[in-house]
């Protein structure tokens, strides 16, 4: 199929789509009803935003039955795409987005249509946990014994914060659950877990262990370097988002009022600085003032949370005296973006013209492997990880990513729509775990309505782009392994020349290869960061009675994706304040 005959497919269906779950409810019976919300309404508590952190605040506050809970979201219930796996390329560019994009820097980006990235975070009960790609991986120990040392809080390291992981998870993999590793995992959580083994892999993990790496069945286990089978967020045919896992148990608790498709605009306070409540737009239309007897949780996400307390008056104060906004506090909110930018490759595999069997749309639709990798084996944490999706010939889904979804330019997705034809082809996504490029999030206005200014930083260190090359070429070398060598595996130049004038496989042309080709893997964090906007109970320090609870605080790269993280925040932060509130 032609390149825009995909993309006019992939808008056809998702404006279908849109129509048909506007019209119709398909989740609807398992979350709580429209809570009505009056002017001056007074709550204990309010969480603004019911993402994967604020789903499990709101579920686990309301566990506490003297908590009026209030949860301010700004999407809707969650529709079809956010239960069936399978529909994952129809979760961008749509009515659960917010659709924003990031700034175009003028280095990066050169293979991109219009040299932005889909900064795809989800504006719908689950949040982003509704459109993310479903890996599960927590990251390794010393990420969280580093936010212990940073916020001067041993709670914080690992030991700590695995129980918090446990408490979530229901792992339905019963060869991990009987090995050593079991002990690393929760069986009574609300978010199902489980992973694919396919035979398809085979080849692939036998060689990774060829060249020298370890095989193994868990990520999430004792270890955490390899190449591995994936695990998903993925459990008895459906997407496990967080709304979807958290909301129905809690749903008929009389304390638990939700309200969708409401915006919160500013946080008020009161002369001493304190949180007072919040003021909210319900339904595009009607604004009210809600007041807080306790605390408001921010859990609005790493893009909404900071332009949330900057509209509020927290935040760098050269920026907001700019904007006429008036200050309260002078922190540094928007700042310590990070992400991990992913450099994808591409290699044509085996010549085949098998049909291609259906995929059952409740389970992933692609077959992949995880590796985590480490240049220095003397090292405990990974440098890079790789996301491998082994692709059918002639499928159309994939070529849908690269030219509707992240929009690359069309002679690049033409590129793919020919490899891809006849043979199988392996998508390598690869991310610098521990990037020292830093962005910031600034305000546009002082309006609540406009968008933010979202500049990545992405690669603006150049030890990234530098250790970005190593990661690429330690990982072709999968080329030469007999496996590879016998499928006859080829790499494939995905900026159709653009970086011709350099040696292939030259330093230089991998500069300008992972400059130019450069995605997101939507692992957003940093902007409200432990230790420099948050305390170690995550309290926005300068004022009292608000907390920050989502990815904004998390202060450093993860060696894995942020979700589990997030899930794990919720769980620690509901704990820190039910223990306070006894």
């Amino acid at each position: 199929m032609e390149v825009e005959e995909v993309v006019r497919r992939a808008v056809s269906l998702q404006e279908a789509l849109t129509i048909i779950l506007l019209s119709i409810s398909f989740t609807g019976y398992l979350f709580p009803r429209q809570a009505h919300v009056e002017d001056g309404y007074e709550y204990d508590f309010i969480v603004v935003g019911s993402g994967t952190s604020g789903s499990v605040i709101a579920a686990r506050l309301t566990e506490n039955k003297h908590f009026k809970v209030l949860v301010v979201e700004a999407g809707g219930e969650p529709p079809l795409q956010c239960i069936t796996a399978a529909l994952i390329p129809f979760t961008a560019n749509s009515f659960i987005d917010w659709n924003f994009t990031s700034q175009n820097d003028a280095y990066t980006l050169k293979c991109r249509k219009d040299g932005v990235l889909r900064m795809i975070q989800g504006k719908v009960l689950g949040g982003s946990s509704c459109s993310n790609y479903m890996f599960y991986n927590r990251g390794s120990p010393q990420d969280f014994d580093q936010w212990a040392k940073i916020s001067g809080d041993d709670t914080w390291k690992w030991e700590n914060v695995l129980p918090y992981f446990k408490k979530s998870e229901r792992l339905q993999d019963q060869e991990i659950l009987r090995s050593p590793d079991g002990v690393f995992h929760g069986t009574e959580g609300y978010v199902k877990v489980s992973r694919e083994v396919s035979n398809d892999t085979d080849g692939y993990l036998r060689s990774f262990k060829e060249l020298g790496y370890p095989v193994i069945a868990d990520i999430n286990g004792d270890k955490f370097q390899g190449y591995t089978q994936t695990m998903y967020t993925v459990g008895d045919n459906y997407r496990q988002s967080a709304a979807y896992c958290f909301f129905p148990p809690a749903q008929n608790r009389p304390n638990l009022h939700l309200l969708k498709n409401s915006l919160v605009t500013k946080i008020t306070f009161n002369k001493s600085k304190r949180v007072n409540g919040v003021q909210i737009v319900i339904d595009n239309k009607k604004e009210v003032n809600v007041r807080v007897r306790k605390e408001v949780i921010l859990s609005a996400g790493t893009i909404n949370s900071p332009k949330l307390l900057m509209l509020s008056g927290i935040g760098p104060k050269e920026h907001l005296k700019s904007l006429n906004i008036k200050i309260l506090n002078n922190l540094p909110v928007g700042k310590n973006f990070q992400d991990h930018v992913v450099v994808p490759t591409l290699i044509q595999m085996e010549k085949t013209n098998i049909p291609i069997k259906p995929r059952n749309p409740n389970i992933y639709p692609f077959i992949t492997v995880t590796g985590f990798v480490a240049l220095n084996e003397s090292q405990k944490f990974s440098d890079y990880e790789v996301q491998i999706y082994i692709l059918p010939h002639d499928s159309d889904i994939p070529l849908q990513y690269f030219a509707y979804d992240f929009k690359y330019k069309r002679d690049i997705s033409e590129i793919f729509r020919e490899k891809r034809e006849s043979r199988n082809v392996s998508l390598g996504l690869l991310m610098n775990l521990h990037p020292k490029s830093r962005g910031e999030v600034l305000l546009r206005s002082g309006d609540y309505k406009d968008p933010p200014l979202i500049y990545t930083g992405a690669f603006s260190e150049q030890d990234d782009i530098d250790n970005s090359v190593a990661y690429v070429k330690d990982y072709l070398r999968v080329l030469n392994t007999e496996y590879f060598k016998s499928v006859n595996a080829t790499l494939v130049d995905l900026t159709n020349g653009r970086c011709g004038r350099f040696d292939l496989d030259s330093t230089d042309y991998w500069r300008c290869y992972s400059l130019c080709m450069m995605n997101t893997a939507f692992d957003f964090i940093g902007t409200c960061a432990l230790g420099t906007v948050v305390d170690s109970k995550l309290r926005v320090k300068g004022v009292r009675g608000l907390r920050v609870a989502d990815a904004s605080v998390i202060p450093l790269g993860l060696s894995g994706n942020v979700h589990a993280p997030a899930m794990m925040i919720g769980e620690k932060v509901s704990d820190m304040i039910k223990n306070k509130y006894k």
